[in-house]
C-alpha cells in the first residue's frame, strides 16, 4: 500500500475497526499487534464521544507533529538502551516498561544519567522525558486502571 498522508501508525485504527467486539472493551498491545484483555462493557454505561467540528490537518506542515511523537518514543527506546548498556537494543517503549516492571523513576533516571555523561540525541533530554511519561500513564497506567475499574 501507499504511505498515506505521511504519518507514522495508523495500526491502532485498523486494529480497532478489524478486531473489536461489539459490548467490550477490547484491549491491545502493538508491535507486534496483539489483544491484551476483552472486558465486558457494563450495561448502564455509555461510550460517548464528542465531535468539535474542528479539521484534524495530518498533511502539510502538521504531519512533523503527528511524527514526532513515533520519533521520540523512539529515541526515548534508543536512549534508554543505550544508557543501560543493554546487550539488545530495546525494540519500542512498552519493552522497555516490561522489562523494568513498569517503574517509570527507574527509565527517567537512564535518561538523565544519558544527557548527564553527554550522550547526544534527535531531541532534548525534556521532550524524551515529556513523551516517555506520557506514553507511560496513557499506556501503562490509565488503559489498565480504566478496565480494572469497569471489569
Amino acid at each position: 500500500g501507499d504511505k498515506g498522508v505521511g504519518t507514522f501508525g495508523g495500526s491502532e485504527d485498523h486494529t480497532a475497526i478489524m478486531s473489536c467486539n461489539a459490548g467490550a472493551l477490547n484491549m491491545f498491545s502493538y508491535c507486534p499487534t496483539r489483544r491484551e484483555a476483552v472486558v465486558s462493557w457494563p450495561a448502564g454505561y455509555h461510550f460517548v464521544i464528542g465531535v468539535s467540528g474542528q479539521v484534524a490537518e495530518k498533511t502539510g506542515d502538521k504531519m512533523q507533529d503527528y511524527n514526532d511523537a513515533s520519533l521520540l518514543a523512539k529515541e526515548a527506546t534508543r536512549v534508554y538502551s543505550e544508557s543501560t548498556k543493554a546487550a539488545t537494543p530495546f525494540p519500542h517503549l512498552a519493552a522497555v516498561c516490561a522489562a523494568v516492571n513498569n517503574d517509570a523513576d527507574v527509565v527517567r533516571s537512564a535518561i538523565t544519567s544519558y544527557f548527564a555523561a553527554g550522550g547526544e540525541a534527535q531531541f532534548t533530554e525534556d521532550e524524551l522525558l515529556v513523551r516517555f511519561t506520557q506514553f507511560f500513564e496513557e499506556s501503562e497506567q490509565l488503559v489498565s486502571a480504566v478496565a480494572t475499574a469497569i471489569g
